[in-house]
């Protein structure tokens, strides 16, 4: 893991990330949280986190549609009970949406709307070309993701 934007305060920082070698006795911060994020990325390696979290996903959505099934009441908690324990589910949440959007820009008004409201890109791809959209939108840099983390060998 590279650091790319090094100020004067952190130019010290960035030379002990780069060169282990030239650690001192006392770990900077930055050190700190490079280890530790290494240390948890072992760990999830080690257990298979993102499979293991795909196949929960799959089998609480397999659980929901044994409860939709059901006939359950909806507004009550559901409990699967095996011999190897329970798992509960909590009662639907209510959700609310939006299903007469011209009355509520006329109660909000169109200046309030504009600046409240918002689009997203993958909605417009539904309606417009890129060309259309690209004349009504700007590119800029958005944040970085890890794209690594490995251990010493």
């Amino acid at each position: 893991m590279a650091i790319t934007k090094v100020t004067s305060k952190s130019s010290q920082v960035a030379q002990s990330i780069a060169s282990p070698v030239n650690l001192s006795k006392t770990k900077s911060q930055t050190t700190i949280l490079c280890e530790e994020l290494i240390e948890i990325q072992l760990k999830l390696e080690s257990i298979a986190a993102a499979k293991l979290t795909k196949r929960a996903d799959e089998i609480k959505k397999a659980l929901q549609e044994v409860m939709n099934e059901s006939g359950a009441d909806e507004d009550q908690p559901y409990v699967f009970k095996t011999p190897a324990g329970t798992v509960e589910f909590g009662p639907r949440s209510n959700t609310t949406e939006i299903i007469d959007k011209v009355t509520m820009i006329k109660m909000l008004g169109m200046d309030t709307f504009k600046t409240i409201a918002k689009v997203g890109i993958t909605d417009l791809k539904t309606y417009l070309s890129g060309a259309e959209i690209e004349q009504f939108t700007a590119k800029s840099k958005g944040s970085r993701s890890i794209k690594s983390v490995k251990a010493a060998e």
